[in-house]
């Protein structure tokens, strides 16, 4: 699909200690929309998550990047000179987005999808394990999926699939992890060259297009049964 049918919108999401800035991208004729999780809080200009967003957008999906802290939080952290990840916090603000999109008019029909590039990822799971069938299907692209711990994995409902680098071995292991805790439909698989940040050319953009095909099956066929 080509870029210029994407139509791109800011939005704003209430949320009881503020305000979360993200915009959306609607492909004309959509039904469905994945929201990607950033594991640093600050996703909505992540050119790793756009990158893989780009895919979803030629295959007709919308998607949603957002930051999951609020102005005021990122100057905190700016501050501090601390950027770890809050794991609590950022799981807290997926549940609000995913509440957002069910009252959205434009959005609460589509079958929802999950994705957690990197840091993002274990957040991602924990996420899904607590939302249940609210999500249709969840990616993973790198990162750690494995420390959202056996307990959570087990419970996760949607078609899940992790992408991990072909020559990140010391992660291609965690992956396998993870993925032998969880009990849904699942897939791990590695994308060719990739080391472990996916940084070298063009091994991002092919998980993103891996990333659309399992979003494009899984949420189609979530549409045709809603």
């Amino acid at each position: 699909m080509d870029s210029t049918s994407v139509q791109t919108r800011e939005v704003r999401i209430p949320i009881e200690s503020g305000v979360l800035q993200g915009d959306l991208f609607l492909p004309s004729g959509f039904g469905a929309v994945v929201a990607f999780v950033n594991g640093r809080g600050q996703g909505r200009h992540c050119l790793d998550d756009r990158t893989v967003a780009r895919q979803l957008h030629r295959a007709g999906m919308a998607s949603l990047a957002i930051d999951l802290l609020t102005p005021e939080e990122q100057q905190a952290q700016a501050r501090s000179g601390k950027h770890g990840v809050d794991t609590p916090l950022l799981t807290q603000r997926v549940l609000d987005v995913v509440n957002w999109i069910g009252q959205e008019p434009r959005l609460k029909a589509s079958a929802l999808g999950l994705c957690g590039v990197s840091a993002g990822g274990v957040v991602c799971m924990i996420a899904a394990a607590r939302l249940g069938r609210l999500v249709q299907a969840l990616v993973s692209v790198g990162g750690r999926p494995d420390l959202a711990g056996p307990a959570v994995l087990s419970t996760v409902k949607a078609p899940t699939l992790l992408l991990v680098g072909s020559r990140d071995s010391v992660n291609l292991a965690r992956h396998d992890a993870a993925y032998q805790h969880l009990r849904g439909e699942r897939s791990l698989a590695v994308v060719p060259g990739g080391g472990p940040l996916l940084e070298e050319p063009g091994v991002l953009q092919h998980a993103g297009e891996m990333a659309a095909d399992w979003f494009e099956f899984h949420l189609a066929a979530a549409e045709e049964h809603a």
